[in-house]
C-alpha cells in the first residue's frame, strides 16, 4: 500500500483505499475516515487531496461547500477528485466542480424551506434500497413520504430502518400515498407498535405535503422518498416529482 501501512483503516471488504492501487484512481471506500495521506481523504471539514495524486497534500474543498446531502455522496465526490487529479485536472478546477455540483434533479434535491423545514426531493427512489440510501443521508428531525406501485420487492429492510428512526426520534412519521400504502404500513407494523403509531396514510400527495409538513418538528426535513415506482398515479419518477414540488411550493401560497 502507498499509505505507510496506515491503509487497513481505509479498506472495506478488501477494497483498497482510494490511490492504493497504481492507475486506478476512485477506486473503494476512499480513505473514509481511512488513511490520511493516500489519494484523497477528509480532515476535518476539509476534503483532502495528496500522494500519489499530487506532490504536496492540499485542501479540495471545505466538506461544508459540498452542496449535495449524504455521506455516499461525499464517498463519491472525493472518488470523482481522485480520478479528475488522477487524468490532469488542477486542484483548483476539481474543488471548484466539487462545491457547485447540485446533484441530479429528483435524488435527494431540496426544493425549499417553509417555516423551518426543508423539503426534499428523491421521486427518483423507485425501489426501497434507494429510499433506504435516502434515508440513511439525514440526521433528522424528519418526516418521511413514501409509496407508490410496488414492483414485487419486499420492503422489510426498509421497514426496519423506519422502526430504529423512530425508535431513536429522529424519524417523527411517516406519510404514505399510493397504491402500496397499506403493503408498506403492514411491513411497518411488523417492526414495531411504536413505528405503526406515527404512519399515516393519505389520499394523494397534495394531502401527504400538507400532512408532513403539520407533523415535522421545525428545525426539520421533509422527505419525499417513494421506494416505488410512479405508475398508479403519475406518467413517471419526473412527472410524480414535479407534481411534489407544486405540492411543497402549495403550502406557502
Amino acid at each position: 500500500s502507498m499509505s505507510d501501512g496506515k491503509g487497513s483503516a481505509g479498506s472495506r471488504e478488501g477494497v483498497p483505499p482510494l490511490g492504493a492501487v497504481p492507475g486506478m484512481p476512485g477506486r473503494g471506500p476512499a480513505g473514509f475516515g481511512g488513511a490520511p495521506g493516500s489519494g484523497t481523504w477528509i480532515e476535518g471539514d476539509r476534503i483532502m487531496a495528496g500522494q500519489p495524486l499530487l506532490e504536496e497534500a492540499l485542501e479540495l474543498v471545505p466538506v461544508s461547500a459540498v452542496r449535495l446531502v449524504g455521506g455516499h455522496n461525499l464517498h463519491n465526490i472525493m472518488a470523482a477528485a481522485g480520478a479528475a487529479l488522477a487524468m490532469g485536472a488542477t486542484p483548483e478546477r476539481v474543488g471548484e466542480v466539487a462545491s457547485s455540483f447540485e446533484g441530479l434533479e429528483h435524488r435527494m434535491e431540496p426544493v425549499t424551506e417553509i417555516d423551518g423545514v426543508t423539503f426534499y426531493d428523491d421521486s427518483k427512489a423507485t425501489n426501497p434500497h434507494a429510499s433506504l440510501h435516502a434515508l440513511s443521508s439525514f440526521e433528522g428531525p424528519m418526516v418521511l413520504i413514501s409509496g407508490g406501485r410496488n414492483k414485487g420487492l419486499e420492503f422489510d429492510e426498509l421497514a426496519r430502518a423506519i422502526s430504529e428512526r423512530v425508535a431513536s426520534g429522529s424519524l417523527a412519521g411517516v406519510v404514505l400515498v399510493g397504491e402500496s400504502a397499506p403493503e408498506m404500513e403492514s411491513a411497518i407494523a411488523n417492526e414495531s407498535a411504536g413505528a405503526r403509531s406515527v404512519t399515516v396514510t393519505c389520499a394523494g400527495l397534495e394531502d401527504a405535503v400538507a400532512k408532513a409538513f403539520s407533523i415535522c418538528p421545525r428545525p426539520g426535513v421533509v422527505l419525499f422518498s417513494p421506494a416505488c415506482a410512479s405508475f398508479d398515479m403519475f406518467d413517471d419518477y419526473k412527472h410524480r416529482g414535479r407534481a411534489f414540488k407544486e405540492a411543497v411550493r402549495g403550502l406557502s401560497r
